[in-house]
């Protein structure tokens, strides 16, 4: 796919602030937020939940997504693609169910 300057440009931006989003949240509930649940700190901890991994991999979806527009940006090459495939097909089978279900 032939991307212009603007179109790249917008696409970073988005992935880049997608990216930050996440990972201030993350940031934010493993520093602040303190659940009073039983059988916190036993096996598992926060990773129990299916919400906390949407989370994960909503984020590291994004910071994927932002370094493959900054690798586009040098036009198309085969590195490019690759990531492009790459970063489809992470959005396709492990991003995209995550987030379907957890919400």
């Amino acid at each position: 796919m032939v991307h212009n300057n603007s179109t790249l440009v917008f696409s970073t931006l988005f992935h880049l602030l997608g990216f930050s989003v996440y990972a201030y949240t993350w940031y934010y509930d493993h520093m602040y937020v303190r659940h009073k649940l039983p059988h916190q700190h036993e096996y598992g901890g926060k990773f129990k939940f299916l919400t906390i991994w949407c989370l994960f991999f909503q984020a590291a979806y994004f910071a994927f997504a932002t370094v493959t527009d900054l690798v586009q940006t040098s036009g198309p090459t085969v590195v490019g693609r690759k990531c492009c495939d790459l970063r489809d097909g992470f959005l396709a089978s492990i991003a995209f169910p995550f987030a379907a279900v957890s919400k």
